[in-house]
Order: structure tokens, then sequence, then C-alpha cells
């Protein structure tokens, strides 16, 4: 804790000191934006908030924290132009910060061979983002689905151990649970949906299509498979598009009668549709691309000698992205003729995902948002993403649920809105709509508030 208190006190010494502007400038709430040795590489980023009160007293502590009471003092000698901050544990004194530099968002404080650099925030930004759910529903056991549904009314989810079941999504009462599930790994499945109806694959092949009403299906039909676990059902133009891991992809009209089917050299691990061209990374290196009308093959591509893993492609910006997790490599390429366009190899990505024309990458240590037109970096925010279900933007954020952390991202500069702890076990991406953040985890569905 006496170690913890020592960062933030720097942290907070740093940012008040201003020359020449009145202590009011720096009143309010801040964040380390950095803190760094000499010419050593950065050692700290975005973990410490502090507040600067009237009353000459400071509070502090990590962000996405509630303000847990003042913490000590602080003392300015504006001739000197040095801050000092004295913590109530001990009266213990840590040091006077010389101010370099300040503006009124930034300030650079030198304390010997360190460096701080800051940044204002407003408070709301430090409110834990499961401080205060709006409800809770518990299913019991399980994990939610990796992609569950919303709409106008309802939020609907499955789990590898309970039936597809309805909730409203404005009190978490249970409006239907159905007779039907989604897969025996139905963590790893999606729901799809159109206005009256739900889509998604249970075991053994099974699509289902069920009644938003009453959750009675509808119909379910039987498809070619080989695994449960990565059948990913999508509604496009009007048809339902599975990929049951055989060496098949099929396209289903919404009355369960087959479209087309196309046989392909290995089962498709994971696709996307854009433009009405279905993009598939095949087995054991291989990629090809699908008309999603008529199942034609219009061009195919061996892109890998290895067997390595493919996370869901993306086209954005007349670009096509392809990630190797083996060899942590993100690569563009023309969509239409699969030639190489760029090629990253640099930032050990491990996986990427998609919000319109945006995209964004992870690795071990960053999460980043890149620019698919050449594959260089906007923005970067470090952190431990060796895990976390797929992102979510609204409203120009994006919401990122990891093993261990929340964050709330601004997708423009990277600023971290919020970092919270949030230790779930969980597959499950959060949705977001105006009034309100839904998450799953085991045997847990929650509503919880927006912090801003």
């Amino acid at each position: 804790m006496k170690s913890f208190m020592r960062g933030l006190v720097v942290f907070v010494l740093i940012f008040f000191v201003v020359p020449i502007v009145s202590s009011q400038k720096f009143l309010g709430y801040w964040e380390i934006m950095s803190k760094e040795k000499e010419e050593q590489e950065e050692i700290e980023d975005r973990l410490r908030w502090v507040g600067f009160f009237e009353d000459s007293t400071y509070s502090a502590g990590l962000i996405g924290e509630l303000d847990t009471g003042k913490r000590g003092v602080w003392t300015f000698d504006k001739k000197e132009n040095l801050l000092q901050l004295i913590s109530y544990n001990d009266n213990v004194d840590d040091g006077k910060y010389v101010i370099k530099r300040v503006s009124k968002d930034h300030m650079t404080l030198d304390l010997l061979w360190k460096s701080i650099y800051l940044e204002k925030v407003h408070k709301s930004s430090k409110v834990p983002i499961d401080a205060e759910p709006y409800w809770e529903y518990d299913f019991g056991s399980g994990y939610p689905n990796q992609n569950p549904a919303i709409d106008e009314a309802n939020f609907y989810f499955g789990s590898d151990m309970t039936p597809v079941t309805c909730l409203d999504k404005n009190s978490g009462t249970v409006r239907w649970v159905s007779d039907v599930k989604v897969g025996s790994k139905g963590f790893f499945h999606s729901i799809a949906q159109d206005e009256n109806f739900l889509y998604f694959n249970g075991t053994q092949g099974t699509i289902y299509k069920v009644d938003k009403n009453d959750g009675k299906a509808t119909w379910s039909v039987k498809v070619p498979f080989d695994d449960d676990v990565l059948n990913k059902i999508t509604v496009y133009n009007n048809l339902l598009f599975v990929n049951p891991l055989v060496k098949m992809f099929i396209a289903l009209d919404k009355n369960g009668k087959e479209v087309w089917s196309t046989e392909l050299s290995n089962p498709v691990f994971s696709y996307t549709i854009e433009n009405s061209m279905i993009y598939a990374n095949v087995g054991f290196g291989d990629f090809v691309v699908l008309d999603a009308k008529s199942g034609e093959i219009l061009n195919q591509k061996h892109i890998s000698s290895k067997v390595n893993f493919y996370p869901t492609p993306i086209v954005s910006k007349e670009t096509l992205l392809l990630c190797d997790v083996g060899k942590e490599t993100i690569t563009g390429y023309n969509p239409l003729t699969l030639e190489e366009k760029w090629k990253d190899s640099t930032n050990q990505f491990k996986g990427m995902y998609q919000s319109g024309e945006m995209v964004f990458a992870i690795s071990d240590s960053e999460f980043s948002r890149l620019s698919p037109v050449d594959g260089s970096l906007l923005w970067s925010v470090p952190g431990e993403f060796d895990r976390i279900c797929n992102p979510t933007v609204s409203a120009g954020k994006v919401f990122i649920q990891t093993r261990y952390m929340f964050f709330i991202i601004d997708t423009k500069n990277g600023n971290v809105l919020l970092r919270t702890p949030f230790e779930h076990m969980s597959y499950t991406q959060p949705l977001i709509t105006e009034n309100g953040i839904y998450v799953g985890y085991e045997g847990m569905i929650t509503k919880l508030k927006h912090p801003f």
C-alpha cells in the first residue's frame, strides 16, 4: 500500500505545481499518462489517478476505483515552482517536484531522474463499471454464449448448460425459456436474429429458427457436422450462412431450405461477409472467396504452410486483413486479387476485431487501433490483453472485457476513459445500449449503468 501511495503521490505532486498560473487551474482529477526514466523506455502508463481540492488536500487511487476519501495534503512553493505532497499515513514526505511544463490539460513534472506526464480527466471515469447494476439474472451454472442478441425489448442468450432464454432488457425478468439449446459447447456460439426470429445451431449439426415471442422452434434442420465448437450462423440478405466444420459451406433460406452448398478443400474455421462476398479462412493455410448469392468460388489462395489458427477476416477500406496467430502477424490483401499490400509482424498481434471501418488488434500487452489501408498504428493502450471477449463500439467508445479488467477507450484518440477490475471468467461480448451495458459471465447476466 505504501508503494502504491508513493507512486500516487508522485503523480499528484507532479501535476499540481504550476508556474504563473493560479492554483485553481490544477484543481480537479488527473491521470498519469506515463512515467519515464532518463533514456530508458516507459515504465508505467495510465494506472493511477489523483484529485486536487481547494482545501489543499488530495485523494488518489487506481483508475476505475471510487474516490475513497482524502489521502493527504499538498503545499506549493510558487517562488521555487515546487509541489510537495504529504500523506496522512505517518506524515510521509514524498519529495518536491519541479514543474517543467503545464497547460490546462497536461503537465510534465520532474523528480531527479524521473519525468511524469499527466492529463486532466473527468471524475466520472473513476466509477467502477460494476458498482451499480440495474439488474442481475442468475441462471445457475455454465457460461453464456459468445455472441448473444439484443433488440428493442429483449436480451437473448444461451449457455453450455441451459436453454436459450429471453430476458426483458429493462427489468431482467424472464419472458420465456426455450426448449432448445445452443450447441454442447454453447459458450462459443452466436445467436443471429432478424425482426421476428432467432437463428442458432444446436448439437449434432441442428440449426434452429425460434420465434422471439414465445421461444418455440419454428423449424429445425440437420446439416453435415463434425464439431459443435465453431459453427457460426450469419443472417445476410435474407439468407442463413452456416459453416458446420466439414469441408463444406452452406446457405439456407429462412424456411430452412438449402439454397446452395459448396465443397471446399478443408473446413472453414472463420469467415466474414462483405459486399455479397464470403471471405473464409479454410484449414491448413488456405483462404477462399465465395459469392454469397451462388456459392461460386471467386478466388482462393494458399497463405501458409503451417496449421495456424486465423481469427475472423476483416474487410475495411478496400483491404482484406488476415491475422496469423501462430506467426503473430497481420497482413493486408487486395480483397479481389488476394495480392499482398502490407504486413505487420513487429507488434506481435494475436487477434483483430472490426466495427464498421474501424479495425482493432490485440497482443499480450497492448490493445491497438490500426489503419486498414497500410497497417499503421493509430493508437495503442498497454495492459493485459491475453484473452478478451469481442469488443463492442458504441457512441465513439470501444468496450473491452478481458479476463481481469473492463476497459472503455475513446476510439478516436485511444484515451482510456475507464479501466476497472472485472474478475469474471467470460466468453461473452458486452452489448451496449443508450441506457445500459449488458455483460455475461459464469451463471450470470447483468445490466450495468453507464459510468458516463
